[in-house]
């Protein structure tokens, strides 16, 4: 679906009869997979589809699937979900966008940290058009990559936030993701971060809170640190990730 949804909203206009052929199969695969979806859940959850509409309408289904909203708790008013869903169903969804959006945080910090190194490889080793433009194909792969984990988290949590209630409170961990949260740790902040780790949280959290940002010195300015890399450790997944990185420069720039 994810693929799908990407080729329609990315059309290419070179795209050959063989392209749009795998276009079309894979649009009705999807339009097979969500109307197996709502019969199985007409006779698994009948009182579904009398209390709460599908969000999407059966035009939409047929004709544009990769933009079809399945009915799921988090798609209904508070009235209409208790009349249609048990608790268990709800919590269920609520489990598994509490932990899409953590998984989502953990990959988006992955593909930050490429990016920096990416960035960090171009200037110290790049020379000449040709590993200039393999290089700059490299970062549009790399940023497309965060724009869709970005969109990812911002909906896993719209969707947490509709369930949560006063018996299960909202993950403060969670935070609203701007635009301009959306940024890596440069080799500055990185180092300083990684030796003041331990210290710094202690520090910040007896001080601020724990959503309290932080301000790091970067020559006679100051720059803020993203809520993105409160919770997170370095280390070896740092090193890890890095290291893919670099895979990935000796590869795609050889």
């Amino acid at each position: 679906m994810a693929e799908l949804k990407k080729s329609s909203t990315n059309p290419d206009a070179t795209s050959t009869n063989t392209q749009a052929a795998k276009q079309a199969e894979r649009r009705n695969g999807a339009t097979r997979r969500i109307r197996r979806w709502l019969r199985k859940e007409a006779k698994t959850l009948p009182a579904r589809s009398v209390s709460a509409p599908n969000p999407s309408s059966p035009d939409v289904i047929e004709e544009k699937p990769e933009g079809c909203r399945l009915p799921l708790p988090s798609s209904f008013s508070l009235d209409q979900r208790q009349l249609a869903y048990s608790q268990a169903d709800i919590e269920a969804e609520r489990d598994l966008r509490h932990a899409d959006a953590h998984e989502t945080l953990t990959k988006l910090r992955r593909q930050l940290r490429v990016r920096t190194f990416l960035n960090r490889f171009k200037k110290q080793n790049i020379r000449g058009q040709v590993s200039s433009t393999r290089a700059h194909t490299l970062q549009g792969q790399v940023d497309e990559k965060i724009r869709g984990l970005v969109l990812r988290y911002r909906h896993a949590r719209t969707c947490y936030l509709a369930l949560a209630d006063d018996s299960h409170p909202a993950d403060s961990r969670l935070r609203e993701l701007r635009d301009e949260d959306v940024r890596g740790l440069s080799d500055r902040l990185l180092k300083k971060h990684e030796l003041e780790e331990a210290d710094s949280s202690i520090q910040f959290r007896a001080h601020g809170g724990p959503h309290a940002e932080r301000r790091e010195k970067l020559g006679e300015g100051h720059r803020t640190l993203s809520w993105l890399w409160y919770s997170t450790s370095h280390g070896d997944e740092e090193e890890e990730e890095m290291n893919e990185g670099e895979h990935k420069c000796t590869i795609s720039l050889a």
